[in-house]
């Protein structure tokens, strides 16, 4: 089924929230969409039909996939992964349908992910809660537009790679220990790389105190709360820098810093590089 096809059609009434606006080579959303509950939801997908990597998070309702491997039940929670090239039929369940949100993806970091956790040719159900990665996606999806996308995609790129650690997580460690206090700070600052998210913010939200928060979290992890997110916010401007032509000032702004100088500042303390020159230098090992 071809895009084209695929919006002409919509035979289940699909709410389209995004459709492809540009061509990005790092990191693409084709289509970004809700379907509503409907008993009679079965789509069809074969090797020569899904040219992209698609994402369906289950947000309420039951369902199953089909795959050559047999059927698999999928319910409220649930986050599916479906590789391009594979095979497989998914359907609602008649007596109480799924309501999901979906995003159909291309790019090299697509193609590195699939690569990185060996999920190539594909599809793989966990129950992992990235309703707020999905919320992220959508958020910025609906409101984005052509002088926008660039840095729009930016932000749905990291939301993706945090539910792909996640849902390969959960595959191969299983169920762990995630109630944890230190965990859960964690889990809190690893999806504020795109969200201001300050240690009084955390403190409250968890009824401590920010020095006893920074106690616990040093504790389990060797480190600060706010030089875990400083690093992981780092790791994340070098991908923008290398991938993608986004203005300095816009990756800035987008990962939350004050201004483009002090993101320069942070950034050479941390790399010995100012972005631009971290920029350049990248182009010319290429």
């Amino acid at each position: 089924m071809t895009l084209d096809q695929l919006l002409s059609e919509n035979k289940y009434k699909e709410q389209f929230i995004y459709v492809r606006q540009g061509h990005v080579d790092f990191f693409n959303i084709i289509l970004c969409g809700i379907t509503r509950p409907n008993p009679d939801y079965s789509i069809d997908w074969n090797p020569n039909g899904v040219p992209c990597t698609i994402y369906d998070y289950i947000r309420r309702g039951r369902g199953y996939i089909e795959t050559s491997d047999g059927v698999t039940p999928v319910s409220a929670g649930d986050l599916l992964f479906m590789a391009r090239g594979t095979r497989l039929r998914l359907y609602a369940d008649p007596d109480e349908p799924f309501e999901k949100i979906w995003i159909q993806t291309t790019g090299s970091l697509m193609h590195g992910l699939r690569d990185m956790y060996g999920m190539n040719g594909r599809v793989i159900v966990q129950h992992v809660d990235t309703a707020a990665s999905f919320d992220r996606i959508q958020s910025v999806l609906s409101h984005s537009t052509p002088a926008t996308i660039l840095t729009d995609l930016s932000v749905c790129s990291a939301a993706v790679m945090e539910m792909t650690a996640a849902l390969m997580k959960s595959e191969v460690f299983g169920d762990t220990d995630t109630t944890s206090v230190p965990a859960q700070i964690r889990s809190m600052l690893d999806g504020a790389l795109y969200t201001p998210l300050s240690l009084d913010m955390i403190a409250e939200q968890l009824h401590l105190t920010p020095t006893h928060l920074i106690r616990l979290f040093r504790a389990a992890y060797n480190t600060t709360p706010k030089k875990y997110l400083s690093d992981r916010r780092i790791a994340q401007a070098k991908i923008l820098l290398r991938e993608t032509s986004l203005p300095i000032h816009s990756i800035a702004e987008s990962l939350c810093y004050v201004d483009s100088r002090y993101f320069s500042s942070a950034f050479k303390k941390e790399t010995g590089y100012t972005p631009r020159d971290y920029r350049s230098c990248a182009e010319h090992n290429e």
